[in-house]
This record gives structure tokens, sequence and C-alpha cells, in this order.
């Protein structure tokens, strides 16, 4: 009965870990925690360029969450970094020190910031200039050219 009784005990607790990391019990790691903050952060203030959030665009927001698999914290301090950057209560510079500190420049993460930085601009049809300075300021803080950006548009732009 010992036996049986610590082999239902392990399921549960790893059943009580599972849940507790997508009910937010578990922080997660200084490393993600940064990433999600200027992810996020930058999300925000992108969004809010052209002075209005649209439903598109916060469909992408809500949609990349879930693409990440955010647990309820995770969900909670992305949500606040997107506040963040919409009352531009962020240094942009200092966002993309502390990204490329964690990510190499050019890299795969960087990669994938650029892109739903682009995914979003795309989301309500139009690129208005102040979307298209701060994606070039984007492009080249992570690592890329602006023709690669040229490209990422491109191909983000027939999507809708």
């Amino acid at each position: 009965m010992g036996q049986d009784g610590g082999g239902i005990g392990s399921i549960l607790k790893d059943l009580g870990n599972s849940l507790a990391g997508l009910f937010g019990a578990g922080a997660p790691s200084p490393e993600r925690q940064a990433t999600l903050e200027v992810l996020f952060g930058l999300l925000g203030y992108l969004a809010k360029l052209d002075s209005l959030i649209t439903s598109h665009e916060a469909d992408v927001i809500n949609g990349l969450m879930d693409e990440l698999a955010l647990n309820m914290k995770e969900r909670e301090l992305a949500a606040a970094a997107v506040d963040r950057g919409r009352s531009r209560a962020l240094d942009l510079a200092q966002c993309y020190a502390t990204f490329r500190s964690l990510h190499p420049p050019g890299g795969e993460e960087c990669a994938r910031l650029l892109d739903a930085l682009v995914r979003l601009a795309a989301a309500d049809e139009r690129l208005r200039p102040k979307e298209r300075s701060f994606l070039e300021q984007a492009a080249v803080e992570l690592g890329f050219d602006l023709a690669d950006l040229e490209r990422r548009l491109a191909v983000a732009a027939p999507q809708r």
C-alpha cells in the first residue's frame, strides 16, 4: 500500500505542478520575464502609435499570448507590459538593450520579436509613417537590415 500511495501521490504532485503553472502559481524565470516584458511592452507601444488600438491589433496581441502558452501570471505580466507600452512608460533603448543582452542580435528570438511587431503593424492593413519608422528602428536594434524588414512586411501584408 505504501508503494501504491507513493505512486498516486507522485501523480497528484505532478498534476498539481501542472495546474500551478497553468494558473500562475509558478513565476517565470528572470530571463523569460524580461523577454515577455520587452516583447509585450514594444507591442503596446507600437499598437498605440496611431493613437487607437484596433480590434485586429488586440487580436494579434491576445493570439500571441495563446501561441506562447502563457500561464495566468505571465498573462498578467504581459498585459501590464502592454499597458506600459501604450502609456509610453518605457525606455525603448533600454528595452532593446535588455533584449539583446538575453538574445543575440539577428538570432532566432530577435527574429521572432521583429516578426511579432511586423504582424501587429500589418494587422489593421495600414502601415502609417510612425509605425514604419518604429519598425525600422526595431529591425536595426535587433540586428536586421532594412531590406530584411521590407521582405517581412511584404510577407505580412497579403495575409489580410
